[in-house]
């Protein structure tokens, strides 16, 4: 008598064991979701465009110069409200690009996360500054 409720035991522990170690495994190798959304708040990456020298001809004439310039960026899940408007004016663009940028933010946001996406890219000093 006491060997079969020793074997129940046994045989409800395991089917239990077996039950949790099909769930870690779905929840680490199939279910993309956790790795998605910790990869997100983890890592961030950022661009450093490297300072170039001017480069002369023989003559003394600038082949190639060196300008500052800066790129714009907004994190999607810190955007409430945004004024489209002022902000197209301020950065010398269409309001519908602003627009169209931040509904396909918007759009993917949970695949985006806490990552900051681009809005425009080598943005020179004098549109920065009015920034």
């Amino acid at each position: 008598m006491e060997i079969n409720r020793k074997n129940k035991l046994l045989w409800g522990l395991s089917v239990l064991v077996v039950v949790l170690l099909a769930k870690l495994f779905y929840i680490q190798v199939i279910d993309n979701r956790y790795k998605i959304d910790a990869s997100n708040n983890s890592m961030v990456y950022s661009v450093i465009y490297p300072p170039r020298g001017v480069i002369y001809d023989r003559n003394g004439q600038i082949l190639v110069g060196n300008s500052v310039c800066y790129d714009i960026q907004v994190t999607p899940r810190d955007v409430e409200q945004l004024d489209t408007v002022a902000l197209a004016s301020a950065l010398d663009t269409s309001v519908e690009f602003i627009r169209e940028k931040m509904q396909y933010y918007h759009k993917y946001r949970s695949r985006i996360g806490y990552q900051a996406q681009t809005l425009l890219k080598q943005v020179p000093m004098e549109t920065y500054v009015k920034f």
